[in-house]
C-alpha cells in the first residue's frame, strides 16, 4: 500500500508541475515606478545568497537558499516530502 501512495504522490507531483509550467502571469512585468526598458527579462539574473522565505504567520517556505537563475531561465519551486 505504501508504494502505491508514493507512485501517486510522484504522478500527481508530475501533473503539477506540469500545470505551473503553463501558468499565465497574474500581474504585468512592468512595475509602477521603476523604469525598465523591454529587455529587461532576457538581459537581467537573479542571485539569491542564503534567503529565507516566510509566510505571514513565520511558517518558513524557502530556507536559507543560495542560487543563480540566469536570464531566461525558468525556475519552479518543489515541496519535498
Amino acid at each position: 500500500m505504501n508504494q502505491s501512495a508514493e507512485v501517486v504522490n510522484q504522478i500527481v507531483s508530475v501533473e503539477r508541475t506540469m500545470e505551473y509550467a503553463n501558468v499565465k502571469p497574474e500581474a504585468p512585468l512592468r512595475v509602477p515606478g521603476f523604469n525598465q526598458d523591454s529587455s529587461w527579462l532576457q538581459r537581467g539574473a537573479i542571485r539569491l545568497d542564503q534567503v529565507t522565505v516566510a509566510y505571514e504567520n513565520g511558517a518558513e517556505v524557502l530556507r536559507n537558499i543560495t542560487l543563480q537563475i540566469r536570464a531566461g531561465e525558468k525556475v519552479i519551486f518543489l515541496k519535498s516530502y
